[in-house]
């Protein structure tokens, strides 16, 4: 982080459009599809709508439904990519943009319990140099289930 006399002034990023691409690695037979499904890491947070600054952090919750199963989680990355306007981002298939976060997810229970589901909250910085305007986050989470 630079010195308070090497600061640029900050501008800001609104989210506007989010996106949940999941990698899933299973052992299921198709009819377990559906339950299959429901096991995706999700954002809780920062909302839809929400402004952030570039060069500060943002918090980023990411929200791992309960399960029947026995999950093993791999790991998740989180990126954010520009969006030309509110109504233009890009495809989920086309990429999670610029890496925020690579690395272990260990989504634990709110106190108290039943307040939310199984999460892990990461202090993530905005780039100084990403685009101001739109953007999107999103996830892409790779778990192993039923282990």
């Amino acid at each position: 982080m630079p010195r308070n006399s090497e600061m640029k002034p900050s501008t800001s990023i609104f989210f506007s459009c989010f996106f949940f691409p999941t990698m899933k690695f299973t052992a299921v037979l198709l009819a377990l599809a559906s339950t299959v499904l429901a096991q995706g890491a999700s954002i809780g947070a920062p909302a839809e709508g929400s402004s952030a600054t570039t060069g500060r952090n943002i918090t980023v919750m990411i929200e791992q439904p309960n399960s029947l199963s026995s999950i093993e989680q791999v790991a998740i990355v989180i990126g954010l990519v520009h969006c030309g306007s509110e109504s233009s981002c890009p495809e989920p298939a086309n990429g999670l943009g610029v890496i925020l976060y690579a690395g272990p997810f260990d989504p634990q229970y709110a106190t108290p319990p039943g307040s939310l589901p199984p999460h892990q909250n990461l202090s993530l910085q905005v780039p100084e140099t990403f685009p101001v305007g739109y953007a999107q986050l999103g996830v892409a989470h790779a778990y192993l289930l039923g282990v």
